[in-house]
């Protein structure tokens, strides 16, 4: 099997963004009566881990397939999808820039335990 240490490597960015996630959420409201109930109740739960690793999926499909398509869409239309792409991570709470700050601070997770 895999040697516990290393999958504790693995899930240590999740685990490190899950405290500071807390505080975005609470920023942006979303454990507010008016807040999204879905995402408060599978962040406040065991599956809050699980709520980064969701981001991270969709934030490496965004990178595989905006890419080539960016070049293919004409002004107006690439506009347009960059705002649907940016809605689809505010659907989750995440803005544009704590998409950014999650970003870096994964990768300086990563690197105790990589090195």
């Amino acid at each position: 099997g895999v040697p516990r240490w290393q999958s504790l490597s693995i899930a240590s960015p999740y685990l490190i963004a899950y405290s500071s996630g807390i505080q975005t959420l609470l920023r942006h409201g979303v454990f507010d009566a008016h807040g999204s109930c879905v995402l408060a109740f599978m962040y406040l739960t065991c599956f809050g881990p699980l709520y980064f690793v969701l981001i991270d999926v969709l934030m490496a499909l965004e990178s595989i397939i905006w890419g080539p398509v960016s070049c293919l869409l004409g002004d107006t239309r690439y506009w347009r999808a960059e705002r649907l792409i940016a809605g689809v991570f505010e659907a989750l709470g995440m803005s544009t820039m704590d998409l950014q700050g999650y970003k870096r601070q994964r990768n300086m997770a990563k690197l105790p335990s990589e090195t």
